[in-house]
Formats: C-alpha cells, structure tokens, sequence
C-alpha cells in the first residue's frame, strides 16, 4: 500500500471508485508501472539503443557470413 503508480489509461468513476482499464480505443497505450514516468521512459531509450546496436550487428554479420560463402564458392 501507498506505492506511487505511473499509469497510462482510460480512467472511470462511474461507480464510485477510481477504475483504470484498457482504453476503448486499442491504438492508445496501457501502461501501469511501479517506475516513475522519467525512469519508464528512460529504459525505453536505452531498450531502443540496444536494439539498434544488434539490428546493426546483426547486418555486419550477415554481410560478413555471405562474403565468405561467396568466396568459399571461388575457392
């Protein structure tokens, strides 16, 4: 009790009570975390990063694998 939230999400009071639930719309985001909205989107950064470091990775070594099944043909 009493941990702060940071939530993404289509708010109610229609009975009474605050209810959060999945938006309607399922293009809009849902999103409940324990981090704070700064933390939350700082380890999407650094997610994004490390995505984009193997994405590249992955191309040099396809790159560099097709290079040596072309030579090893000529071989």
């Amino acid at each position: 009790m009493g941990t702060p939230l940071f939530v993404v999400g289509q708010a109610n009071d229609r009975d009474g009570y605050l209810e959060i639930a999945n938006p309607t719309d399922k293009s809009d985001p849902f999103i409940v975390s324990v981090k704070s909205k700064n933390e939350f989107i700082g380890n999407l950064g650094s997610a994004a990063k490390g995505l984009k470091i193997g994405s590249i990775a992955s191309w040099v070594a396809a790159a560099a694998l097709i290079g040596l099944g072309i030579w090893s043909m000529f071989k």
